[in-house]
């Protein structure tokens, strides 16, 4: 409905969206969760209230004042990135900023609690209303001839009463938990907004919000020289905006598409390492960590494959042909970061974790001015053009990656246990490369097959993780059941 030109008003709109949402946002859930983790662990329920009292005064506040400032500086900051057409979808998606910073206070109360069944269902309803209401609005507007930019702007306004209905979702949620909490034993105790409180979150939440903003802020890098670098070489702003809206439309929400898979498993790994924190325990934060990564590897080392190997089939079963024949070189080049990015994203949780929130800051700097040399010196090169940015971020990731994985393998015994992980994914690799090779001479060929050899990978890699782990996997089901029998429970932390 959009189109690649349509697609660049968009997501540059988006792109810049981002990087507020992160001041206002990124933070704010994991600081909390951390804390409201210490203080159940320590069973100090009056505080965890107050966590959330101090919280929600805080942030919500700031959420409404980077709403108003976004807002208000739509019109400069679209002719800042060259691409004046996205000023309408900045202005409709504006809003969203408030309603999910008032969500993230939420979320991280409940990630705090170990409870992630009402932050699954507002995700759920807030993707829902987006994808709904966005194609619907699309397509009104489309129908009327309003013009792509305006459209644009349509389409992002479903974006924004997505968040509004997953916030209005987890606020009845929390209504609910109140009135169980007050019957009940445990969270009875009244808390109030507390300064000292204030102090430790803003100490907790600016360094991650910094770390999440360096990371938005490499995005803004892609949009600012992509979209001037094109320019110096020739382009127009209508073809850079396409090249643009290519690029972030098809590759970029494939390496997206892993972030999603990973940040389940940040969210659960970040409280149950702060829990490790309270009494240090370097083998059981080294324990959840290493199998956080086997996990991570099962999913993203056959993406990675497959984005390389079948970059344009995978892309042409959600996009037009001549779209994604453009696409295909993209992706190829952002594929090999995917590992990189996931296993990046587990490490820095960890750190995080464990209090070392400024390394995570440190190594994404690193980062991005590794992104930006690489990035403006092949994006000026005639002969690669776009294919600067993917390189660009890939190189990126790896560096970043590098240096947080030195610094956390000699922190305090903590082990990575990647090497283990990387040796049984690429076991299962070979072995379902043969199958496949053997298999692809009696089936047909196309996109079905393809998403056949990640099944064959999946089934190989679960039975080779359960001989590696046996002996593990056998001693932990004891444990479980000597839990059983003495308490009639299994720990919280157990079950996660």
């Amino acid at each position: 409905l959009l189109s690649d030109e349509g697609m660049g008003y968009f997501n540059s709109a988006y792109t810049v969206y981002t990087f507020f949402y992160i001041i206002s946002t990124a933070g704010v859930p994991k600081a909390i969760s951390i804390m409201t983790s210490e203080a159940v662990s320590e069973g100090n329920y009056k505080r965890v209230n107050s966590i959330y009292k101090t919280a929600s005064a805080i942030f919500i506040t700031f959420g409404a004042l980077i709403t108003l400032l976004f807002a208000l500086g739509s019109a400069p900051l679209s002719n800042i990135i060259g691409n004046s057409g996205a000023l309408f979808t900045m202005i409709a998606i504006a809003p969203s900023i408030f309603f999910i910073s008032a969500a993230g206070v939420i979320r991280g109360y409940f990630v705090g609690r170990l409870k992630f069944i009402p932050i699954a269902v507002s995700e759920v309803i807030s993707g829902l209303f987006k994808l709904v209401l966005g194609l619907l609005f699309a397509y009104l507007s489309h129908k009327a001839n309003l013009g792509l930019s305006l459209i644009s702007a349509f389409t992002m306004l479903g974006t924004t009463l997505g968040a509004l209905f997953g916030f209005l979702y987890l606020w009845i949620c929390n209504k609910k938990q109140n009135k169980k909490d007050k019957a009940g034993q445990t969270y009875n105790k009244s808390g109030r907004f507390n300064i000292n409180i204030a102090r430790t979150l803003l100490k907790i939440s600016i360094p991650i919000t910094l770390t999440a903003a360096v990371g938005s802020i490499s995005s803004l890098i892609d949009l600012v020289v992509i979209m001037r670098g094109l320019g110096k070489g020739g382009y127009s702003e209508l073809q850079a905006s396409i090249l643009y809206g290519n690029y972030t439309t098809l590759a970029v929400p494939m390496l997206n598409l892993i972030g999603t898979l990973i940040a389940p498993i940040s969210m659960v790994l970040l409280p149950l390492v702060s829990k490790n924190t309270v009494k240090y325990s370097s083998e059981a934060i080294s324990e959840k960590l290493s199998t956080a990564i086997k996990v991570i590897l099962f999913f993203t080392f056959p993406i990675t494959l497959l984005f390389i190997f079948r970059p344009y089939e995978i892309l042409s079963i959600l996009f037009e042909n001549s779209s994604a024949v453009m696409a295909t070189p993209t992706l190829i080049i952002l594929a090999p970061g995917i590992l990189a990015m996931a296993l990046l994203s587990l490490i820095n949780t960890t750190l995080e974790g464990i209090g070392k929130t400024k390394i995570p800051l440190y190594s994404l700097i690193f980062g991005s001015i590794i992104k930006l040399c690489v990035t403006m010196i092949l994006i000026s090169n005639g002969s690669l053009g776009i294919l600067g940015a993917p390189l660009g971020t890939t190189v990126s990731y790896f560096a970043s990656f590098a240096f947080s994985a030195v610094y956390v393998a000699g922190f305090k015994g903590v082990r990575l246990g990647v090497f283990n992980g990387m040796i049984s994914v690429l076991t299962a690799s070979f072995s379902a490369l043969l199958i496949s090779s053997f298999l692809k001479r009696h089936l047909p060929s196309g996109s079905l097959f393809y998403i056949f050899e990640l099944v064959i990978f999946g089934l190989i890699y679960l039975l080779i993780m359960v001989i590696i782990n046996f002996k593990s996997i056998k001693r932990k089901i004891l444990h479980q059941n000597a839990q059983k029998s003495s308490k009639g429970i299994i720990k919280m932390d157990e079950i996660a």
